[in-house]
């Protein structure tokens, strides 16, 4: 009895949606050993539980020997360490690798492994009939030249399909490196281009993000007159616009075309999330240099030779060192620590400085911030000469205030005293001495209010 043909073998919560194209799912390398022993499996879909059994290399192995073509597809999760996915995928040559069950695109792939598969199987049949026939062809070379014509026809066909292959890898290649090269969407717009209109004839490329997207469709089917194909560009599993391949209508799109724009589409992807990427970068280091030019003190990065390689100065224009570009000396400064805090004097100016170390592509160097502290010394010793005025001021202030206070009181007895004697009274007269004296004082202490307050 022949074993039963399964096309698929798929180990682990696979989803089940998948049973409708074929696919057998088990729930374990036991019951999918079961499976290979009846049956014929072409492509095995299994989770990375079962390939980190101890037992799934030497089933594994036996299953290959049985069928030297059979295809492994596998569920690995995204956060797996790359160093021990690499010695798997080397270990057992994967032919695709998902992060989830749920990808949209796990049928699409089952069906290209399976289709990987058979051409591997078609290859091996060739091979052995082209031996196969080599042999017969010497034997009877005189009477078969019938079938050796015959022979010679298929040859040519397989070498044209070949041709085209490779062709189509060189495309492939090419259009891969234009996307690249690209530095935007119009600028890879236009290298595509130029790439696939050599080979299929593509008339006419467009990168559109949602939902100007949609609206080109409708342009599309009612305005312009384009076979087209359109493809989603994602971003973190997330559409975020369509890539659109035009050309003439009499020439509709194959099959094979199609899978290949569709590897092209991925790729372009992948080049706009490098945009967009690239357009954060750069606001991010306009803004840092904008920040940095603006700072009015002196920052400046120097090498161990003391040699300048950034600053925020406007009249830098050249290599120099730091001691010559800022102070015109030719030798490091007196008292100058790389990368630590120190105080410069030159001429009639003091600099505070403060320094950092710094190890940028294995090599150290040093950020110094000068400041300028000429002026904040003057002020501190213009504070200290008028510390003892200061002190003055507010200790005659104070005797000023105490005096005043007896002197209003004397003033406005003696006015009380004035207004209830008569002016032939002989107290008269010296109460209006008394006054004229109190308020001469209450000026005297006026005056010296004043001259605190100054």
């Amino acid at each position: 009895m022949s074993a039963i043909i399964h096309k698929f073998l798929l180990v682990g919560p696979w989803p089940k949606s998948l049973a409708e194209i074929g696919a057998v799912i088990v729930n374990d390398l036991y019951e999918a050993n079961y499976q290979f022993d009846r049956s014929q499996i072409d492509v095995l879909g299994i989770n990375l539980t079962a390939v980190l059994e101890k037992r799934f290399f030497d089933l594994y192995t036996k299953w290959k020997q049985n069928n030297p073509h059979l295809q492994v597809v596998v569920v690995i999760p995204s956060d797996f360490s790359k160093k021990s996915l690499l010695d798997l995928q080397w270990k057992y040559s994967f032919s695709k690798i998902f992060t989830s069950y749920s990808d949209k695109n796990i049928e699409q792939y089952l069906n290209l492994s399976l289709e990987k598969s058979y051409q591997e199987k078609q290859f091996e049949n060739y091979r052995s009939l082209l031996e196969e026939q080599s042999k017969k062809l010497e034997k009877l070379k005189y009477s078969l030249d019938d079938k050796i014509e015959k022979r010679t026809k298929f040859l040519v066909e397989s070498r044209r399909k070949l041709f085209l292959t490779n062709i189509r890898i060189e495309s492939f290649r090419k259009a891969l490196t234009a996307v690249y090269q690209s530095h935007n969407l119009a600028e890879l717009e236009k290298n595509l281009n130029e790439e696939l209109l050599r080979t299929f004839e593509i008339q006419w490329i467009k990168i559109l993000f949602a939902p100007q997207d949609e609206q080109f469709v409708k342009e599309l089917e009612s305005q312009l007159q384009y076979q087209h194909l359109r493809f989603r560009v994602h971003k973190q599993n997330n559409e975020i616009g369509s890539v659109f391949f035009m050309r003439s209508l009499q020439k509709p799109f194959a099959k094979e075309e199609s899978e290949f724009l569709a590897r092209v589409a991925e790729a372009v992807s992948i080049a706009t999330e490098r945009f967009e990427n690239r357009v954060k970068l750069e606001r991010i280091h306009d803004y840092w240099k904008t920040l940095f030019n603006a700072i009015k003190d002196a920052i400046i990065l120097i090498d161990p030779e003391y040699n300048i390689i950034q600053t925020n100065m406007e009249k830098f224009d050249g290599q120099k060192k730091c001691h010559e570009f800022l102070f015109g000396k030719s030798s490091p400064c007196e008292g100058c620590r790389l990368g630590q805090k120190f105080e410069i004097q030159h001429i009639n100016e003091s600099f505070e400085v403060a320094g950092q170390l710094v190890v940028l592509e294995g090599r150290r160097y040093a950020i110094h911030y000068y400041r300028n502290t000429t002026k904040k010394h003057e002020l501190e010793k213009e504070l200290l000469e008028l510390a003892p005025k200061a002190e003055l001021g507010i200790l005659s202030s104070s005797i000023a205030h105490e005096i005043n206070n007896p002197l209003g009181g004397l003033l406005s007895y003696t006015q009380l005293l004035l207004m209830d004697t008569n002016e032939s009274s002989p107290m008269h007269t010296d109460l209006k001495s008394m006054e004229i004296a109190i308020k001469k004082c209450a000026e005297i202490v006026n005056n010296l209010l004043v001259n605190t307050r100054t």
